[in-house]
């Protein structure tokens, strides 16, 4: 029993470490849309798409670490209650 809950436990140290990734990735996303519409309004020529192409790659990028996170999280909350059967 007891290498189950180390198990368990080191997988939820591995969901919540990804979920924070996923966060920092999401906001530094955020954080780059932001720095281009600044600038986009700053000067008088346009970004270049590119740049957004990156911003997008960045908060689509976080928000599936976010997903693979919680997935994580509830895989182990169904194992951890004993809703399959895992001794086969």
């Amino acid at each position: 029993m007891k290498r189950v809950t180390v198990q368990s436990m080191w997988t939820t140290v591995l969901a919540f470490l990804i979920l924070f990734m996923g966060f920092i990735t999401f906001a530094a996303g955020a954080f780059g849309a932001l720095m281009l519409l600044f600038e986009e309004m700053s000067k008088t020529e346009r970004v270049q798409f590119r740049y957004y192409a990156m911003v997008v790659g960045l908060i689509s990028g976080g928000l599936g670490l976010i997903g693979i996170g919680q997935g994580l999280r509830l895989l182990l909350l169904i194992l951890g209650k004993g809703v399959i059967d895992t001794s086969l």
